[in-house]
């Protein structure tokens, strides 16, 4: 993102704060671990990051797609 906003003419420097603002300063969602979810919940449930999707089997194990 940096090299875009340098890109803009007139920006001679971009300070971390004011990169921040730009983006709007959010963190990004943290996504619960098959791990976590699976704990205390029923079969079928589905758990984990879109990199790695699973359901829980019920017992507090889990399957990944």
């Amino acid at each position: 993102m940096l090299k875009n906003i340098l890109e803009i003419e007139g920006v001679g420097s971009v300070t971390k704060s004011t990169q921040k603002g730009v983006n709007g300063g959010k963190p990004r969602p943290v996504v619960a671990s098959c791990a976590s979810t699976c704990a205390n919940a029923s079969h079928g449930t589905p758990c984990g990051p879109p990199h790695c999707p699973g359901m829980c089997t019920g017992n507090g194990g889990w399957v990944n797609y």
